[in-house]
C-alpha cells in the first residue's frame, strides 16, 4: 500500500503492472494515468490534499507500507513517528534524460521486479541512443531558446540541465549550453533579445489550460513579438496542462527526442507527435 506524492512515481508503478497498490496520491485533477483515475471513481485509491499539508489522518487510516515522496517546504519527519517508511525521490535533479528513466530500477527492487525494471531501462536506453541525431557539421546545429516569461524576466533550464542534452543529443545547440548550472534561471528579457538573432527555434514548455497559439503568445505577451521566431514561426509547444509530460515524458526521453530532432532537422516528417508540436 503506497502514497505517491507525484504523478512522475506514478509512470514508473504502472510500467511494473504496480499501479493497485497506490492507495494515496496528490492532486489528483492532474493525473492522467487511466487506471490512477478509475481508481480515483471507484474508492480504492484518494487524494491525501496538497504535498506540503497532506492530511496525515487522512494517510494513516490509508495504512500505507511506504510513502514515496520528494523535498520540498513541508516537512516528512511525522511519518517516522507512526514507522511508515519513506523514500525521499529526486530522479529530477539527474542532469540526463537516461538517468532520469533509470530510476525505474529503484522499483524493480521494491516489487521484486528488478530483471523487469532493467529490461524496460534497457530498451529506453537502446532506442534513445538510436534515435540520436549524428553529424559533426556544426553549422548543422540549429540554436534552440527554452523558457518564457514570468513577471517580465525569462525563466528557463541551465546549461548542465536534461533539457540541455536533450536538444544536443536531437543535434541542436541550446541557448544556454555554456552555462555549468543545472537548475532554472532568470534572466532579464534583454538578454534573450540581445541574442536574438542567433535563434532559430523555440522549443516552448508551458502550463495553460487555453490552447496556447501562435496569436495567444502574441496578443497575451506583446513583448514575445520581438522575438524573432514569432515572425518565423519556428515555435514547438508543449502544453504540459493538456499533456502527460511530466508524468509519462520521464520514461519516454527517446519519444521527446525523437520529436526535438523532427522538429530541428525533418520538420517534414508528420510522425505522431505527443509532446512538443508546432505552434498554430
Amino acid at each position: 500500500r503506497i502514497i505517491c506524492y507525484s504523478s512522475t512515481y506514478i509512470s514508473f508503478l504502472d510500467a511494473l503492472n504496480e499501479v493497485e497498490k497506490i492507495k494515496g496520491v496528490t492532486f489528483s485533477e492532474g493525473i492522467y494515468n487511466a487506471k490512477v483515475k478509475e481508481q480515483l471513481v471507484t474508492d480504492s485509491t484518494f487524494d491525501i490534499g496538497n504535498e506540503q499539508e497532506p492530511s496525515k489522518e487522512f494517510i494513516l487510516n490509508l495504512k500505507p507500507n511506504l510513502a514515496l515522496i520528494y523535498p520540498s517546504n513541508g516537512s516528512h519527519d511525522w511519518y517516522s513517528s507512526f514507522k511508515i517508511p519513506t523514500i525521499t525521490n529526486v530522479e529530477y535533479l539527474e542532469i540526463h534524460p537516461l538517468a532520469q528513466a533509470e530510476w525505474i530500477k529503484l522499483y524493480g527492487v521494491l516489487f521484486d521486479k528488478e530483471a523487469l525494471a532493467d529490461s524496460i531501462f534497457k530498451d529506453i536506453e537502446t532506442n534513445y541512443n538510436e534515435t540520436k541525431f549524428t553529424s559533426n557539421n556544426e553549422s548543422k546545429r540549429p540554436t534552440v531558446l527554452c523558457g518564457e516569461l514570468f513577471d517580465n524576466t525569462w525563466t528557463l533550464p541551465g546549461g548542465k540541465s536534461n533539457t540541455s542534452q536533450l536538444i544536443a543529443d536531437a543535434g541542436g545547440k541550446y541557448f544556454l549550453e555554456n552555462d555549468s548550472t543545472s537548475g532554472s534561471k532568470k534572466l532579464d528579457f534583454e538578454v534573450i533579445l540581445k541574442s536574438d538573432s542567433a535563434i532559430d527555434y523555440w522549443m516552448l514548455l508551458s502550463s495553460n489550460y487555453q490552447k496556447i497559439t501562435h496569436n495567444y503568445l502574441s496578443q497575451n505577451k506583446p513583448r514575445y513579438n520581438y522575438l524573432n521566431v514569432m515572425k518565423t514561426k519556428q515555435i514547438s509547444v508543449c502544453n504540459s496542462a493538456k499533456t502527460p509530460y511530466f508524468e509519462e515524458g520521464i520514461l519516454e526521453p527517446h519519444i521527446l527526442l525523437k520529436e526535438i530532432k523532427n522538429t530541428l532537422h525533418f520538420p517534414e516528417n508528420k510522425d505522431y507527435v505527443k509532446y512538443f508540436k508546432p505552434i498554430n
